[in-house]
């Protein structure tokens, strides 16, 4: 049965308790700095002094997320023009869930962990045959970014269970030091569609800089899930917006295939964007969004909807039996929650969640003749900031209830 829409708070109630929000965590923010304070700066019960109710200040406003100026480059590196769109508690689905009830991504067996080797950011899982597989991030100790994904290549793993995993190679590297994509391949996604496999990743030129690099998203078609894989000459088929006022003006990634109303979906994260002076765009904190564009076929030409779907830093969406879906991690980008839609463009929500980190899911939606299902487990990052990737199995509110 699809989710009721109908909103369980008034505008005014929602404003009173954002404002609520706000107010505790700066109080919050301000007892924590006030403690560290007085811990270091005033020893043996001394008085605090001018400069100490300084740092009392800056701290609240660090841990608010609020610009701080420490130094002249700071400040330079940070400065945003008057033009920009200014994203502060910038909320466009209000959280609070539509029913009681938590759904549960809990961790089961872990697999392909080694030292020195970071495994990450897996793709949804799908099942060709008799085997499961799944795709993900490699990167090496050593690479730049470690342990982090952007300098890495896409790799895959198969398996006949589910639970027992094995590494089967690369499935694709970054391209030539001149191209969009020489930097590094990362987050990979999978869409299997009319006997072919789409395989979306994440891409920057090179050379890697967290700080700076602008991520797009590509995508390599095969005839076979075991490659070999070819990357699109349109790509990159999703790539930042070049106005600030636009949330995904700095960074797209995060791709999700789902196929709903004879067009194809890529849902994506954005990140917002702001120009420096001297026409550096940087990032700007605290500011993934959901977002969507469709085209008629996997290759494209894919087209922006011009809408913030929920806010949170990373989505697991697939086609329900009248419903899209969306289990998003908030990550201190908004609360963890499942979210649902009638059209895969208006959101609500209508669960807390207790979510993985980095997680794919089992995409009983792709399976032939499917018109789309509840998924029940997935694969993501070992728990506890590992080095591999786990199995969880998803228990649903209604599950606990039985």
């Amino acid at each position: 049965m699809q989710p009721s829409s109908n909103m369980s708070k008034t505008t005014s109630t929602m404003m009173r308790d954002r404002m609520v929000d706000e107010n505790e965590t700066l109080r919050l923010s301000l007892k924590w700095s006030r403690d560290l304070c007085i811990a270091h700066a005033a020893p043996e019960g001394g008085l605090l002094t001018g400069m100490s109710y300084s740092l009392i200040a800056i701290l609240a406003l660090v841990v608010i997320g609020l610009p701080v100026t420490a130094t002249a480059e700071e400040s330079k590196s940070t400065k945003e023009t008057p033009a920009q769109k200014d994203w502060t508690n910038f909320v466009p689905v209000d959280p609070t869930p539509a029913k009681d009830g938590v759904v549960d991504l809990k961790a089961t067996t872990a697999f392909l962990s080694e030292p020195d080797i970071m495994r990450r950011d897996p793709s949804d899982v799908i099942r060709c045959g008799d085997t499961y597989y799944v795709w993900y991030t490699k990167v090496l100790k050593g690479q730049p970014g470690y342990p982090g994904g952007w300098s890495g290549s896409v790799w895959y793993a198969t398996s006949h269970d589910g639970h027992q995993w094995e590494e089967q190679g690369p499935a694709l590297h970054a391209g030539g030091q001149e191209e969009w994509d020489g930097a590094g391949v990362y987050t990979p996604n999978i869409l299997p569609y009319q006997g072919k496999y789409y395989l979306a990743y994440t891409a920057m030129a090179a050379p890697f800089d967290r700080k700076l690099s602008r991520a797009s998203i590509g995508i390599a078609v095969s005839d076979s899930p075991d490659g070999p894989w070819k990357k699109l000459q349109s790509n990159p088929v999703i790539k930042p917006s070049d106005s600030t006022n636009d949330p995904d003006s700095f960074l797209c990634d995060d791709a999700v295939f789902v196929v709903h109303d004879g067009k194809i979906w890529l849902y994506y994260k954005g990140f917002a964007g702001q120009d420096l002076e001297d026409g550096t765009r940087i990032r700007v904190r605290k500011t993934t969004f959901l977002l969507t564009a469709t085209a008629d076929t996997p290759e494209g030409p894919y087209t922006k909807v011009p809408k913030i779907l929920h806010r949170g830093h990373e989505a697991l969406v697939w086609k329900d039996s009248n419903f899209i879906g969306s289990m998003c991690v908030g990550i201190g980008w908004g609360p963890s929650r499942m979210f649902s839609s009638a059209d895969g463009v208006h959101f609500q929500s209508i669960y807390k969640l207790n979510p993985q980190l980095a997680a794919g899911i089992y995409r009983h939606d792709f399976e032939e003749d499917s018109t789309g299902a509840r998924p029940s487990w997935g694969v993501s990052m070992e728990e506890n900031k590992g080095q591999g990737l786990s199995r969880f199995e998803i228990i649903w509110p209604q599950d606990n209830a039985k």
